[in-house]
């Protein structure tokens, strides 16, 4: 079963070169170059094409038009990189949306987040054509993979569990990689499943292996990759957050260009020195960042890395009938206030 936020990629891929061209965003607010300010980016685990915003804002130079010296570096999960946030020894961390509502609803940490990068949450069940797993209801008594216990992965879980009235305690866990790697667990039998990506789909289905998935929003639609700060940052390092976010948003329009146009061979040299393993076969790293970029414009392209509210609100109310967190403000969890300084005149 191919999930049909794919179908739609593939099957409108000719047209991104029409929307790139016609549709017109905000106006960028120009920040002074001449002033670099230094800064460090958290990605959550390791380094991917999906961090296209941080590896090739840097490597391609649009951190540094920004008026920004950026320094990307490789947290081991949310629950470090927010440590790191807190601690004053990162600027910024891209995360999940679940994680930034879990760590201020349920234990008051100031941390919120001022974009969202992917509208649509980019996790996958991925499971074997021959055992399939299309729904929740069909974990029950199965072992599934996840990228750490607790983490955005996990909490998506027993998520989109909870609302299909399914008690989490029937679905075992396992500790795996969210790559295509971990379909070989899935063939030796020792997992039934697991929470993988949309490079993880895509480099699969250029293998032709036989494997089955759907989208964790298809189920539960939540805030899918977001970029998370401190309260503190919002007021204290708003210029800081401001050149982060034109550089990344120019990143991600000139990505965009390149998948519109089938060659990311620009895009790929780019964030080499980062080691970005899709980069190693092109053809499915094309067909992957493909998938990603129409998350990034799912709510429109004047709208890239914009928070949207009413996106919030929904994910709040399902995660606290499922009980997952207590009940609070959504608008707790993000703010507009710096895309606004970024891109509205």
């Amino acid at each position: 079963m191919k999930h049909s936020f794919v179908k739609f990629v593939l099957t409108t891929s000719l047209s991104l070169a029409v929307l790139t061209g016609s549709m017109a965003g905000p106006s960028l607010a120009q920040a002074p170059a001449d002033t670099p300010l230094q800064a460090t980016a958290l990605t959550p685990l390791g380094y991917l094409l999906a961090y296209t915003g941080m590896v090739y804002g840097e490597g391609g130079g649009f951190m540094k038009d920004a008026g920004l010296d950026l320094k990307v570096e490789a947290a081991q999960g949310s629950s470090q990189a927010i440590q790191l946030l807190l601690s004053g020894q990162a600027l910024v961390a891209r995360g999940a949306g679940i994680d930034v509502m879990n760590a201020v609803a349920n234990s008051n940490v100031p941390v919120v987040a001022i974009a969202t990068v992917a509208h649509i949450a980019p996790l996958q069940i991925i499971s074997a054509a021959d055992n399939p797993i299309r729904g929740p209801k069909d974990m029950v008594g199965k072992t599934i993979g996840v990228a750490s216990f607790g983490g955005a992965s996990d909490q998506t879980l027993q998520l989109i569990l909870a609302h299909d009235n399914i008690d989490a305690k029937s679905v075992k866990r396992q500790v795996v990689g969210p790559s295509a790697g971990s379909f070989g667990l899935v063939q030796e039998k020792k997992i039934d499943a697991f929470v993988g990506t949309n490079a993880a789909v895509a480099e699969l289905t250029a293998r032709n292996v036989p494997f089955v998935h759907f989208a964790t929003n298809d189920v539960v639609p939540v805030p899918g990759q977001v970029y998370i700060t401190t309260v503190e940052n919002v007021s204290k390092k708003s210029e800081e957050l401001k050149r982060f976010l034109i550089g990344a948003r120019a990143a991600f329009e000139d990505a965009e260009r390149q998948i519109a146009s089938g060659d990311i061979t620009k895009l790929l040299a780019a964030v080499k020195k980062y080691s970005v393993p899709e980069a190693s076969n092109p053809s499915s790293a094309l067909q992957g960042i493909r998938i990603e970029s129409a998350s990034w414009m799912a709510n429109g392209r004047d709208k890239l890395l914009q928070n949207n509210p009413e996106a919030w609100q929904s994910a709040t109310a399902a995660a606290v009938e499922a009980k997952m967190l207590k009940p609070t403000d959504a608008t707790k969890f993000y703010t507009n206030e710096i895309w606004n300084k970024a891109f509205v005149k």
